[in-house]
């Protein structure tokens, strides 16, 4: 079966993939048609705040091979006058902090995520931990 995945279901797969596939998969979608261009792929986001294991080696790729950037914030396209009042604009440090994901919180900071970013609501990735832990 051949995969055919279009411009509009990029961020659906891609964000799956980063979550729960392997790399492997990943590249096999990009070159059936996915695009990491679509405004809702946030790959490295879902990648961060996955439950399975081996997440490293995807976000690998991401950052290494595709160029992803470490500390780029969820629901913008790049351009802060694009944020919306559903945003909530988090790193993906933030988003494996709110998951409880620390090895993958140790990674990114390994990498150079900046542990003292704050999303739109003005919290650092400790700050969202501490919320998660209170609901």
């Amino acid at each position: 079966m051949k995969l055919r995945p279009t411009y509009e279901t990029s961020a659906t797969i891609l964000n799956r993939a980063a979550a729960h596939g392997s790399v492997e998969t990943f590249r096999r979608l990009l070159e059936s048609g996915a695009s990491m261009r679509h405004r809702g792929v946030l790959a490295l986001h879902a990648a961060a705040a996955s439950h399975e294991e081996d997440r490293i080696s995807v976000m690998e790729y991401l950052l290494g091979e595709l160029g992803v950037d470490l500390e780029g914030l969820d629901g913008t396209d790049g351009e802060s006058s694009s944020v919306s009042s559903h945003d909530i604009c988090s790193t993906p440090l933030h988003y494996a902090m709110g998951n409880s994901q620390w090895v993958t919180a140790n990674w990114l900071v390994g990498c150079g995520a900046d542990p003292a970013a704050k999303n739109q609501f003005g919290m650092t990735p400790e700050d969202v931990f501490l919320d998660h832990l209170k609901s």
